[in-house]
């Protein structure tokens, strides 16, 4: 809980479990006492703004002098002023995110270089991804066949088999 004035009144001891911190430690303190220098622009815009629901991101530094990762999300008490923080440790979050998007850029790859046609398409039968070699083979571009029933790629005859045996599959 934070004052108007950007003193912490009260903390929880998830928090102090957390930043291995006292609650004597941290009440009285100035929030921006405890955030790394390049994070206290936006935590103050935050806390100014008190954007309901809104999240805030930053670190804050832990009994031990490490960097912790939070973000917050704020809510302003109209009748007192008083901010009620709560506190997410995402430290270990950007890691797995740089890694989750280099996976996705080799997939991608994988995806546009395949000497296959490859296509994606949803429970309804429509087609949502196209790579290069299914542009060549089928003779659409993506921009033309995203969207449409993947049974317009195959001869009339077998399209209504097709459509029933794709409703099986994903039912």
């Amino acid at each position: 809980c934070v004052d108007a004035g950007g003193l912490i009144r009260a903390v929880n001891p998830a928090f102090c479990a957390a930043a291995g911190l006292e609650a004597r430690d941290v009440t009285s303190r100035r929030i921006l006492d405890l955030v790394h220098d390049d994070d206290r622009e936006e935590l103050e815009r935050g806390l100014d703004g008190a954007r309901e629901g809104g999240r805030i991101a930053c670190r804050l530094r832990s009994k031990e002098g490490t960097w912790l990762e939070v973000e917050w999300t704020c809510q302003t008490s109209p009748d007192s002023g008083m901010r009620y923080l709560k506190g997410a440790d995402v430290t270990g979050r950007r890691p797995v995110e740089s890694a989750l998007e280099e996976s996705r850029g080799t997939i991608l790859a994988l995806f546009e270089n395949a000497a296959q046609g490859i296509l994606t398409v949803d429970p309804a039968g429509c087609i949502l991804s196209f790579n290069a070699m299914a542009e060549r083979l089928f003779g659409y571009t993506r921009e033309e066949i995203q969207g449409q029933k993947l049974e317009v790629l195959m001869p009339a005859k077998l399209s209504d088999v097709h459509e029933r045996h794709r409703r099986d599959y994903f039912a």
